[in-house]
């Protein structure tokens, strides 16, 4: 993440009234792309992230011009690339790609994958992260046994930002999965694009695997100083990754923040649902907190709500557990009915006596196995939502 991000950087990108809509059967249209804006700063690492059938991998491609949008308008680098009667091909948008199957040429080597579409680019144009003397280069290396040259240059440069000069001459299918991801990255960074877009990077990797590669990813965007925005549903890659989330639901844009602002304070109740495990728990609203079964709750922040029934937004370690017989003035009585253990910790299931459900995330020697009774209070301030209409109680998790 880059910690220094200039807040007033110019923009990369700007989005703006984006919709886009599929014909699905003889009379029924689908919106996967409804009414979207945003903006990415100049070397800003911005994660869209949501559910499948969300609309992501649709939003990547109105952005890169392989899809014509219904309307809406898309500006890259300053330079209109979607609008009133403007429409620029891709190749003329000056936007690299990386995709969820790398599409790696199996027939070429690692370099002239590197170099594939370089020919025609104009190779002077690095962002000035990535600019280093040609001259100093030029001889030193050689591909395939020609003379070295500026594109020659250009691939050996894009290959060391992703750390890995020696496997230039190599295949793809000679390359481990992240050696593959990183060579794509290095593709697409070859032309020096003014935005780089990766659709769900790491979706071919093994899980053991994806915590290294993503940090190594973080490390190269943050090197390369070029803005970039990467779909995934994964919450844990779009926190550790980018310096602003924005979640999709349903084909919008719901709230644009920093990984701390979009989990400990959503805007709505669908990205409090999506983003991190929550469960809503009914109370009323007093001007000293939320009234529920488990005590009195504080409300972070201004919520704006107004006096009277809502549903207060719990995560599970805001909520803790002590022996059935323990009392204090926010106590609730509960029974677990399930525990998953971790090893690092564990998550607690609990059936409160009203019979609504609600989650404890507790450390790894605490003891409440399924049956037990115990006492139930919240720590810290909860964020209140307004009551779904004709709710019969919380849905854990929604």
């Amino acid at each position: 993440m880059n910690t220094e991000l200039n807040a007033e950087a110019p923009a990369a990108l700007e989005c703006a009234g984006l919709r886009k809509s599929f014909a699905q059967g003889s009379a029924r249209e689908v919106r996967a792309v409804d009414d979207l804006s945003l903006t990415v700063r100049s070397g800003e690492t911005v994660a869209l992230l949501g559910p499948s059938g969300c609309g992501k991998t649709t939003t990547l491609r109105l952005i890169a011009g392989f899809e014509w949008p219904d309307r809406g308008r898309v500006v890259i680098a300053g330079r209109e690339v979607v609008g009133a009667g403007v429409f620029l091909p891709p190749e003329r948008r000056r936007v690299g790609m990386v995709f969820q199957d790398y599409a790696l040429f199996p027939h070429l080597t690692v370099a002239d994958n590197v170099a594939y579409g370089l020919e025609h680019s104009t190779v002077g144009r690095w962002t000035p992260a990535l600019r280093r003397p040609l001259a100093a280069l030029r001889g030193r290396f050689r591909f395939g046994g020609a003379a070295t040259t500026a594109i020659d240059a250009r691939v050996r440069e894009a290959l060391e930002l992703v750390a890995l000069p020696h496997v230039a001459g190599r295949f793809p299918h000679e390359l481990s999965g992240g050696e593959a991801q990183r060579v794509a990255l290095a593709r697409a960074l070859a032309p020096g694009p003014a935005l780089l877009l990766l659709d769900e990077p790491f979706s071919n990797l093994d899980a053991p695997l994806r915590a290294s590669v993503r940090g190594e990813v973080r490390e190269i965007l943050r090197r390369a100083s070029t803005a970039s925005i990467f779909v995934t549903h994964d919450q844990e890659e779009a926190f550790a990754i980018a310096d602003r989330v924005a979640v999709q639901l349903r084909g919008r844009i719901e709230q644009v923040g920093s990984p701390s602002e979009i989990y400990h304070r959503p805007a709505t109740r669908g990205v409090a649902a999506f983003v991190g495990e929550a469960d809503f728990l009914p109370g009323t609203l007093t001007s000293d907190g939320v009234e529920t079964e488990i005590g009195r709750i504080p409300v972070a922040g201004d919520s704006g709500a107004a006096a009277g029934s809502v549903d207060v937004m719990l995560r599970p370690e805001r909520v803790q557990l002590a022996a059935a017989d323990a009392t204090g003035p926010g106590h609730g009585r509960a029974v677990v009915e399930r525990r998953e253990f971790y090893g690092h910790d564990q998550l607690v299931t609990l059936r409160l006596d009203s019979g609504a459900r609600i989650r404890a995330r507790l450390g790894p020697d605490a003891d409440f196995p399924p049956g037990r009774r115990a006492s139930v209070f919240a720590t810290g301030a909860g964020i209140v939502y307004p009551p779904l209409s004709g709710a019969q109680g919380p849905a854990l998790g929604e």
